[in-house]
């Protein structure tokens, strides 16, 4: 989606919503690889906690960060989130406005994390379940 916004990232992730309902929908950027079973921890952590919109997979750097720390992370980087459905399609990615940007993290990752929380709704990290970042290599 990156490709049809030009770069634009609240664009792109906007562009997503638009192939159709489902009960869960996951945003997964294309350098990020998924250990196995990853998307069923999701899923169930989803089904058993009916606060969270969306819950996310910290990448491999964040090992050392508490449980308590990940599920209550006030920025959630969008490159591996499982929404709830419904809840995505009342969301608009967004840059943060100039007075909040700072606070929104800068990016539209924290500006979605801040419009969920004023909804009412949690985002966070799953504990214990890592994804892989791919870092390009030179060749």
């Amino acid at each position: 989606s990156t490709k049809v916004s030009n770069g634009d990232f609240p664009a792109a992730r906007n562009h997503i919503k638009q192939y159709g309902r489902s009960e869960f929908v996951l945003m997964l950027d294309n350098d990020i690889v998924l250990p196995d079973g990853a998307l069923s921890h999701m899923i169930d952590f989803l089904q058993s906690h009916r606060k969270y919109a969306a819950i996310g997979l910290p990448k491999q750097d964040f090992t050392a960060m508490s449980p308590e720390w990940l599920l209550h992370a006030l920025h959630v980087d969008m490159s591996c989130v499982l929404f709830r459905g419904e809840i995505l399609e009342q969301l608009t990615f967004r840059w943060p406005p100039p007075d909040e940007g700072a606070a929104a993290g800068g990016c539209e990752c924290g500006q979605a994390c801040r419009d969920l929380r004023r909804m009412g709704w949690e985002i966070g990290f799953l504990p214990g379940v890592f994804a892989k970042h791919i870092v390009p290599t030179e060749g």
